[in-house]
């Protein structure tokens, strides 16, 4: 807390000097209780026995809404600060720089304590109304900040609200007007962006409102299962949505492989997704035509052993000759797979790639 606090002071040109233990037993319990909370560099900064522009921050740190308190109960205590009382070295702040200071070091301790703000309570109770009219009145570029600050299940205030079943779309798209894209890629504690958790409700409309404003980077975040939000798309059934993430997906983040090794082609040959599987195919890099799932199979492999020859004529023209030669668990190449299944154009067609490697 402390290099925080200090790096917010330096931003204001506001020098420090040593604190004086007996100032804060001067303070009275209710006081102490929250300086203890967020150290005693909180009297070295504005250098008075109990500066009246701290007993603000501690005051807005008391209340039960203390994020509120700072951009709407606070302005009023700033505004009846006496100018004889201010502490001297913040004189030459103007109002509107004594306020940002303490809405500041208000940000700055929930993110350093990781303490749910009223914002994520207000969430909990449902009372959808109140926190979009409490979110408005936090200034745009305090917004990252405040997304930074997640509560004891590592999410932030955007994974919060698009957990809730009842969330109204329209509250959900307000919040999203605010929040810049960089937030998106914010990730729990399980590893999950904001885009995974209307994957896996099925709320598709929200899903798409998220999609829109999520960079191609954000994509390519994985959660504690390895898994992409298009490798989740496909594995739930959401094919349409799934050609939606694939278009912004980079090619790059077509080789993200999940804890089976996995890639996202391998599950659209699985679910029988031939039309998607196609489209992923198109983009994806040669080179990850080589990668294998637990099982060793290649998405050469797995389409043959599906009985999905069409979709293996394909995957072979893209296929290197050298990764022909890549065998499963079994020891079967692609050509054992075809020699068994009965392919015989298929395998005539692996023969003659393999002949390019010799």
């Amino acid at each position: 807390m402390t290099l925080i606090i200090e790096a917010a002071c330096k931003q204001l040109n506001i020098l420090q000097v040593e604190a004086d233990s007996t100032k804060f037993d001067s303070l009275d319990e209710d006081v102490k209780r929250i300086v203890e909370k967020i150290g005693i560099i909180g009297l070295k900064i504005l250098e008075l026995e109990i500066p009246e522009h701290f007993k603000f921050v501690l005051y807005c740190l008391s209340q039960e809404n203390p994020i509120q308190a700072a951009y709407s109960d606070f302005k009023t205590q700033i505004e009846d600060l006496n100018e004889d009382i201010k502490p001297y070295r913040i004189q030459t702040l103007d109002f509107e720089g004594r306020v940002d200071f303490v809405k500041q070091l208000i940000i700055h301790y929930y993110v350093y304590y990781n303490i749910e703000t009223e914002l994520h309570r207000l969430l909990n109770e449902g009372s959808y109304e109140k926190f979009i009219e409490v979110f408005n009145e936090i200034p745009n570029e305090c917004i990252p900040e405040i997304l930074k600050i997640k509560n004891n299940k590592g999410q932030t205030i955007l994974h919060l609200a698009i957990e809730k079943d009842n969330l109204p779309l329209a509250i959900a798209i307000e919040l999203l007007k605010k929040i810049p894209e960089e937030a998106l890629s914010i990730q729990d504690i399980y590893g999950r962006t904001a885009l995974y958790l209307p994957i896996t409700k099925g709320n598709m409309p929200l899903a798409r409102e998220i999609l829109k404003k999520m960079s191609p980077e954000a994509l390519s975040l994985k959660d504690q299962g390895e898994y992409t939000t298009l490798h989740y798309a496909i594995i739930l059934g959401y094919d349409h949505l799934a050609r939606e993430i694939l278009k912004k997906m980079s090619p790059e983040a077509l080789s993200i492989q999940d804890i089976y090794g996995r890639t996202v082609l391998h599950y659209a040959i699985i679910f029988g997704y031939d039309h998607l599987a196609r489209e992923i195919l198109k983009k994806m890099p040669s080179e990850a035509l080589h990668l294998q799932d637990q099982k060793e199979y290649t998405t050469l492999h797995l389409a043959i052993e599906r009985d999905n020859e069409p979709l293996a004529r394909e995957i072979l023209k893209k296929m290197s000759p050298e990764a022909l030669s890549l065998q499963d668990k079994t020891g079967r190449t692609a050509l054992n797979w075809a020699i068994e299944k009965g392919f015989e154009d298929l395998v005539e067609k692996i023969r003659t790639k393999e002949a390019l490697s010799i």
